[in-house]
């Protein structure tokens, strides 16, 4: 490589760091801005509706007692919650004068690390590799930091929830069935025997994050259970083309243990309090048939993937003739049908009010970050790809930035609501001597609802004292002041 070439990558590398840098610090800030949301308090509390998943963690009473309660197959994500508010909250807050600022910025924090990591294991996925410092993993990471969003197109491919306690059931345990799955990935990636990356000494910390996994998300019981029989299928099926390396025995009892733990914790959900009004199938199904097309039409996020995909499949059979009939188009081609077997399954999870056309951006996040992987990986493929010609190259080059620029700049519009006033709020209530103070009625603190009788303000008043905002537990109503 000439002298001119290596400058060229090395200010190619410096860009591409300074711009995933800036959109994190950038995507932080949007976190810290947010409201915090009506579950908070009730989980971490815990509130007498989430008492009885904290004292039974794989739903035993449900066997054994016939009992219903509320997240009956969800203890380490209410678990999670009740550490990091309570233990994590209370080594960081001393760090803080202002307990508000403290609040709001460790919830921030759990997002972005959450942000992070999602956008880590993707890149590992697209690259096939974890060397952060390469030019090729930076090119790829700066190719999906555009579809992480938190305004714009957030009602469509939203992925770090705006209420934070979201992101603790659906991108967390979403990232760690990434992370579980990236050993076998990484096997079949590369053609080398499963062990090579699933080591014997991470066996048990594996069998942990199956169980930590299938307990967590309402969302990873039903995917494990479509994706494990699916990939063990095509594992013997494409064994002699080697599909996967190695000894099977491994494949066979990661998969089958989380796909047995899975099965049971599905079961169990079925005794869960919250699983929404029961409204018939058929109408449910007639509700997803009509709103899956506004969904992905309300706004412009998935024509714009559509419009790069297909161009990226021009150009892959352009530069690959064969590609339409490659192992790995095809393994793509079960993925696409793997996601549609997910959305025929989605009405079978009950019907929630805010959730009118039972898909949503949390509900569809499982497809979109299939989405999001196959347009990175093939955009990545073809900017690397020596076989594309200069000019070609260059148009593509820019037809890509354009694309992802729409998204970043989407991204990068004022917040439509923020937490401003939520914080005025906290700061009355920081100041107040009183037992029972009033509030604006402007915005909700800390639930789902005004409050107009203090009564329901007194776990909320609970967690403010323990969280050092309030010197006592003071409660609250809300007036409309004006």
């Amino acid at each position: 490589m000439t002298p001119k070439a290596v400058n060229k990558f090395n200010l190619l590398k410096i860009f591409l760091l300074l711009f995933i840098l800036a959109d994190s610090c950038y995507a932080f800030y949007q976190y810290y801005h947010l409201p915090l949301d009506g579950d908070l308090v009730p989980i971490v509390a815990p509130s007498e509706h989430y008492a009885s998943v904290l004292i039974d963690p794989f739903g035993i009473s449900v066997i054994k007692d016939h009992k219903e309660y509320a997240a009956t197959n969800r203890y380490f994500a209410h678990i999670t919650m009740v550490g990091y508010y309570k233990s994590f909250y209370q080594f960081i807050a001393p760090f803080y004068k202002d307990k508000i600022k403290a609040l709001y910025s460790i919830s921030a924090l759990f997002s972005i690390a959450v942000h992070l990591l999602l956008l880590f294991l993707l890149t590992v996925y697209v690259c096939g590799h974890s060397k952060f410092w390469k030019t090729s993993f930076l090119l790829a990471m700066g190719i999906l930091v555009p579809f992480f969003q938190i305004n714009g197109y957030y009602d469509s491919i939203g992925i770090i929830d705006k209420s934070v306690t979201y992101t603790f059931f659906y991108a967390l345990p979403l990232a760690l069935l990434l992370l579980f799955f990236l050993p076998f990935y990484l096997s079949y990636y590369h053609r080398k025997p499963i062990d090579s990356y699933l080591k014997k000494w991470m066996w048990p910390l594996w069998i942990l994050l199956a169980i930590y996994i299938c307990f967590s998300g309402s969302q990873m019981a039903p995917l494990v259970i479509i994706i494990c029989p699916t990939v063990v299928l095509i594992h013997f099926y494409f064994k002699s083309k080697s599909f996967i390396k190695g000894n099977s025995t491994t494949l066979l009892f990661f998969f089958g243990f989380v796909l047995l733990l899975s099965v049971y914790s599905f079961y169990i959900g079925r005794f869960n309090i919250e699983n929404g009004i029961p409204i018939p199938l058929t109408e449910r199904y007639w509700k997803l048939a009509k709103g899956l097309p506004k969904f992905l039409t309300y706004k412009m996020a998935f024509a714009f993937m559509a419009i790069l995909l297909l161009v990226n499949l021009v150009l892959l059979k352009k530069i690959k003739p064969n590609v339409f009939s490659s192992h790995a188009f095809k393994l793509i081609v079960m993925a696409l049908l793997l996601c549609a077997a997910y959305l025929i399954l989605l009405p079978l999870g009950g019907y929630r009010p805010y959730r009118p056309w039972i898909v949503r951006y949390d509900t569809f996040l499982p497809i979109t970050m299939v989405l999001i992987f196959l347009l990175s990986l093939s955009s990545h493929f073809l900017l690397t790809s020596r076989k594309l010609t200069k000019p070609i190259r260059s148009y593509y080059t820019i037809f890509l930035i354009s694309i992802l620029f729409v998204f970043q700049w989407s991204d990068c519009l004022p917040l439509k609501y923020d937490n401003s006033c939520q914080k005025e709020a906290l700061t009355a209530i920081a100041d107040s001597n009183e037992s029972i103070i009033e509030l604006s009625d402007d915005c909700t603190l800390l639930s789902w609802f005004i409050i107009s009788d203090p009564a329901y303000s007194k776990d909320i008043g609970k967690m403010l004292h323990f969280w050092g905002i309030s010197r006592q537990e003071i409660m609250f109503y809300q007036t409309d002041k004006n």
